[in-house]
């Protein structure tokens, strides 16, 4: 790609100073619009900016350059293309039986289209488009564009967390090695509905979780 004019590099330069270097404490927001649903995969793209890491729309960006003077914004535009399976996929395409995954069944996880990213500094008021890669930008605004088109977007972080606490099931020390006795009776799983079984009491009860036992006052052993 031919290297931009003196002309885009001063409005470059210009902008430099409001460009930040994404980190790996900063959120990025990559993959959708803060104010809309667009995203790189929307028909005009999404604009992020260099300065708060925010996406914006094409509705948006000249807005977010107006109200915080930001000139510098990597484009992002993305499309999906069909991918050509080789002859010998073609046949095992058709699922032979009805199950998900494995052989025969349908490939929910399979890959059916390539990427193709079209990305680009836009240098507003002006949108002025410079390609990306680019090597004649100055250093440090590559290694920002770089940083911010590679950064896991604020929201797939968000979800792997979520993902990961749900899935974080630690047993309990008091469940270890706990005497699960068949139960003598039915339980309820309302404990306001709990009495003592032997005073009649309602409060101040304790429940036995190897025989369940509903007893008051102190527990024993404890």
């Amino acid at each position: 790609m031919a290297d931009p004019d003196e002309a885009t590099l001063v409005k470059v330069r210009a902008g430099m100073r409001a460009v930040k270097v994404a980190s790996a404490y900063d959120k990025v927001y990559n993959d959708e619009c803060v104010l809309s649903f667009d995203t790189p995969f929307s028909p005009d793209g999404l604009y992020v900016s260099l300065s708060s890491f925010q996406g914006y729309g094409q509705r948006h960006v000249a807005l977010d350059h107006e109200k915080t003077g930001t000139a510098l914004y990597v484009h992002l535009k993305w499309t999906k293309v069909p991918k050509e399976a080789p002859p010998e996929e073609k046949e095992k395409e058709a699922p032979t039986r009805m199950a998900i995954g494995g052989e025969g069944g349908f490939n929910v996880n399979e890959e059916r289209f390539d990427v193709v990213k079209d990305n680009a500094l836009v240098i507003m008021p002006e949108s002025i488009r410079v390609p990306l890669p680019c090597p004649g930008l100055p250093e440090f605004v590559i290694n920002a564009v770089t940083a911010l088109i590679n950064k896991t977007s604020a929201n797939a972080e968000q979800k792997e967390a979520a993902i990961g606490w749900e899935h974080e099931v630690k047993p309990s020390k008091y469940a270890e090695g706990l005497v699960q006795l068949p139960p003598h009776k039915a339980i309820s799983p309302d404990p306001s509905t709990w009495v003592c079984e032997e005073s009649g009491m309602r409060e101040n009860l304790w429940l036995n979780l190897s025989d369940g036992h509903i007893g008051s006052g102190p527990r024993p052993g404890g």
